[in-house]
């Protein structure tokens, strides 16, 4: 018997909480097997909070990886523990033979009782904000996958049943964000701005003053404070908040506002902040959405008011800030949906740093890592980077690597982010040869070296190929390279997994993949400095647009001082 008092709120001279009793249960979760739940990762739950159309695309496909993750039942009972599965022992495997999960799902995920059937029920612990007519799939009854029967059916039922999730038409087609999430979420997770219309060209949601003024609305402040409340105050050990926003359009003025509105009540709780910026379609006389005048200052607002409350910033895109794809990168050239598949993808495996198992990390401690070398130097930012699949095309080249190990040996000392293997999801950024601190997930690559008989037979055995893991060959590799002063790694068995929903060639199979979460104050002001240019650049009409719903002028002149300023603060290390 346990009682645990958990304080969320402190505001108005009173403290808000919860007082709970906790006897233990049984269940049977998506991690596999019976017995008691298993825990949150040695660092506690995290909410984490979507604002914006673009924000919660990438939400979607961000939830859409981790589902398809999801193991229900034990190891087959036909396998004895001695037993080998593809070099994996049957401890080590779910019941589909596949390597067994290492990752806390109970941190980002809680666990329910359907309301209708009072069935074991696992949903993101999340909430969503986004204007009037999108409507998020909500599970208030079951809540369970949306492929399941509804209980509330009396009569006769023919149940057909597919390991297969159903391949959504069109796959190239854009998309709504609901209809591509896969997994539905819980009655108190959306909150919605009544007074904007989704896709209202006659009163557009496009400047961050509209979004200040949003969260000013009671009905709307109130939801969205008890959304936050009801998923905080049921975590044992909150580690911190994952904040996902969108930085272009109104969206960035209530995210910056509900960023400091969860500062003020939640005090020191961490505040891992993700700017979503979504890239440009562009017409095909070379015009840009209406709203895409506003995008710098919108941007630049956002990131002079959330360096105050936010623990560490990570900015991402396929994009520079303009939004304007390059199609000769890698990961460039592609829509909003595409997009949004490969910064989920990417978001899934950074944040592996602080969700596994057996991890010494949680999100504060990442935060601070990050953020301790920017004391004197200014700012708090992160980059996010990823290759996916894992070090492509090397271990894909015919003739070439086909291991981790042999992918690092053909590398060599040459700093990682100067292959062409390794994209940096952060707009407009030209990273430091070396960078202060470094969190590198490597996932999905199994031992990372050949067997015996292939070493045998290639005549060689390269300085990773002694190694005993992926793990340690990474660290051998960022020890070797000077990629970072202090680098920290973390390994996971499980690749990204194949995702039939999904619109890029990428995600038609399981990949390997590594992500990197670094602090580089250098390389932040020159990306900085481009997105102030062009702030500058606005034309005065621009700047009178931007100020009329809402703002007054000398806001203006204090928003590109401030970001001066802000500019100015990153300094080399």
């Amino acid at each position: 018997l346990e009682i645990f008092w958990t304080p969320y709120c402190i505001k108005s001279n009173s403290i808000w909480g919860t007082l709970r009793v906790f006897v233990g249960y049984e269940m049977s979760g998506p991690d596999g097997g019976g017995g008691e739940m298993a825990a949150a990762g040695k660092g506690g739950e995290i909410v984490t909070l979507q604002v914006g159309t673009f924000a919660n695309l990438v939400g979607a496909h961000y939830w859409n990886i981790q589902t398809e993750q999801f193991v229900f039942g034990a190891p087959p009972s036909d396998i004895d523990d001695d037993d080998i599965i593809d070099g994996r022992k049957r401890s080590e495997v779910d019941d589909r033979g596949r390597p067994a999960i290492d990752v806390a799902h109970d941190c980002l995920f809680r666990a329910g009782s359907g309301a209708v059937d009072g069935r074991i029920t696992y949903l993101p612990r999340a909430v969503v904000v986004d204007l009037n007519g999108i409507q998020p799939q909500m599970a208030p009854a079951s809540l369970a996958p949306r492929s399941e029967v509804d209980p509330s059916w009396g009569g006769a039922v023919q149940t057909i049943t597919s390991d297969a999730r159903v391949v959504l038409p069109d796959a190239g087609q854009e998309m709504p964000w609901p209809d591509l999430l896969q997994w539905p979420l819980h009655s108190n997770s959306a909150t919605i701005v009544q007074q904007y219309r989704h896709g209202d060209a006659s009163a557009p949601f496009d400047r961050f003053p509209l979004g200040n003024s949003a969260l000013a609305n009671r009905t709307f402040a109130t939801s969205f404070e008890d959304a936050v409340h009801f998923f905080l105050e049921e975590c044992d050990r909150p580690q911190g908040l994952q904040l996902m926003m969108d930085m272009t359009d109104g969206f960035a003025g209530l995210g910056a506002s509900i960023a400091e509105m969860l500062r003020d009540d939640h005090g020191k709780i961490p505040i891992f902040t993700i700017g979503t910026i979504a890239p440009v379609v562009i017409d095909d006389e070379g015009g840009a959405p209406p709203g895409h005048r506003f995008r710098a200052l919108n941007q630049a607002s956002a990131l002079t008011r959330l360096i105050a409350v936010s623990t560490v910033i990570a900015p991402i895109s396929t994009a520079g800030w303009n939004g304007v794809p390059n199609p000769d990168d890698k990961y460039m050239g592609c829509g909003s949906r595409r997009a949004a598949e490969l910064l989920g993808a990417a978001l899934d495996t950074v944040t592996l740093a602080y969700r596994m198992k057996d991890s010494s990390h949680s999100l504060g401690s990442v935060a601070g890592q990050l953020t301790e070398c920017a004391v004197g130097a200014g700012g708090n930012f992160a980059s996010v980077a990823t290759s996916l699949p894992l070090l492509d095309p090397l271990l894909g080249k015919p003739g070439g690597a086909t291991t981790l190990s042999d992918a690092l040996h053909e590398i060599d000392d040459r700093i990682i982010y100067n292959t062409v293997d390794v994209m940096t999801m952060t707009p407009d950024f030209n990273p430091s040869d070396t960078v202060p601190v470094a969190h590198c997930v490597v996932r999905g690559a199994g031992t990372g070296r050949a067997s015996a008989a292939v070493l045998a037979a290639q005549r060689r055995v390269t300085e990773f190929d002694r190694c005993n893991s992926a793990h340690e060959m990474m660290q051998r590799y960022l020890a070797k390279s000077a990629f970072a002063t202090k680098y920290f790694v973390t390994e996971a068995r499980n690749p990204v997994p194949r995702l039939p929903h999904a619109s890029s060639e990428l995600f038609q199979h399981e990949n390997a993949a590594l992500g990197c979460l670094s602090a580089d104050p250098a390389a932040f002001r020159g990306s900085l400095a481009i997105l102030q240019s062009q702030v500058r650049k606005a034309s005065p009409m621009t700047k009178s647009l931007f100020v009329a719903c809402g703002s007054d002028e000398d806001e203006i002149i204090e928003l590109e001082e401030s970001f001066t300023a802000l500019v100015g603060a990153q300094r080399d290390m």
